[in-house]
């Protein structure tokens, strides 16, 4: 995926010929979105198609779970880990048997892990 300003564009590689495949762009409106691209920190994972990821708004503080939802087009919030004006931040994001685990953390609970089935 590739991002300037608001706007975000989303590619898939075709591995036929090793090319990038336009799949979707989308422009985020007046708000801004910081999706986390870094590998090495809290990661991302690809499931079905569908990158889920860390990120964060203006709206919201801290870092919340994201969703690219590449069949229909669409970026947006999956599960805000603690809802308000609080901080928060995830770690470690990965997969195993239908499950999304990782590491999330916040001013009211400290340091938990967490799931969600996807």
């Amino acid at each position: 995926s590739e991002f300037y300003g608001n706007d975000y564009h989303i590619y898939r590689i075709n591995s036929t010929d090793n090319s990038f495949e336009f799949v979707f762009n989308q422009t985020i409106g007046s708000s801004e979105i910081y999706l986390s691209n870094r590998m090495d920190f809290a990661g991302s994972v690809l499931v079905d198609g569908n990158l889920y990821l860390t990120g964060k708004d203006n709206s919201l503080t801290g870092q919340e779970l994201w969703k690219v939802d590449i069949d229909v087009g669409h970026i947006g919030l999956l599960h805000d880990i603690y809802r308000g004006e609080q901080w928060s931040g995830i770690d470690s994001i990965t997969y195993s048997n239908g499950k999304i685990f990782f590491s999330a953390y916040n001013a009211g609970y400290g340091a938990e892990y967490w799931f969600i089935t996807v």
